[in-house]
């Protein structure tokens, strides 16, 4: 069909959707090659022309949008502000990148254990980012005195946690990515965590 000298047409980014869509339906560990592949309406050989197995793809998928997540953190925490301002911009922005990319934020969720270490080295992670914001706001005083590490994974628990429990709610009971009425509750549950005791 396509004749001597005309490469086919790379059908990657068709692959790598049909994957993410399958992983939000059935979870990473249950998705097959197979599956990926009806879904792409590609051969389970043009999968391979793009990589050499099912964890390389998630794990690329993982890299891409791991990196993506990790950028959007980094412009919000540079935004001018306090420090609580500029934890409220990292809600928000999360919040907002859930909306965008909601299968790839719940597979990035479900697999971070897996792939962390196919970061490259020097890596910005959101728990790093989100240290320094919050050593900047125990400076100012606004966020309390503790361990900066504890204190970045109790916010981003906070932040995180209703984004997960999306996948797993009965239909109808959660809604995050069409309904926006609970993000204020999910911004001040996260900020109160990390909001120094009135004195």
């Amino acid at each position: 069909m396509w004749g001597r000298g005309l490469p086919r047409p790379s059908r990657k980014s068709q692959i790598m959707d049909a994957a993410l869509a399958c992983y939000a339906e059935q979870g990473y560990a249950a998705t097959r090659l197979t599956t990926i592949a009806a879904r792409a309406a590609v051969s389970e050989a043009a999968i391979y022309r793009h990589f050499s197995s099912i964890e390389e793809l998630g794990a690329e998928l993982y890299v891409q949008y791991f990196t993506l997540y990790a950028t959007r953190l980094a412009e919000a925490i540079g935004t001018p502000g306090s420090a609580l301002d500029r934890l409220r911009c990292v809600v928000r922005v999360s919040l907002a990148l859930y909306r965008e990319h909601p299968d790839a934020f719940l597979f990035g969720l479900e697999v971070l254990p897996a792939f962390i270490r196919r970061l490259p080295v020097g890596f910005d992670f959101p728990l790093e980012q989100l240290e320094r914001v919050i050593r900047d706001g125990q400076s100012e005083g606004s966020v309390r005195a503790g361990q900066t590490n504890i204190l970045a994974a109790m916010f981003l628990g906070a932040l995180l946690r209703p984004i997960g429990l999306t996948r797993l709610a009965a239909p109808g009971a959660l809604d995050l990515r069409a309904d926006t009425s609970n993000d204020t509750l999910i911004e001040e549950a996260a900020l109160a965590l990390l909001r120094a005791p009135a004195r």
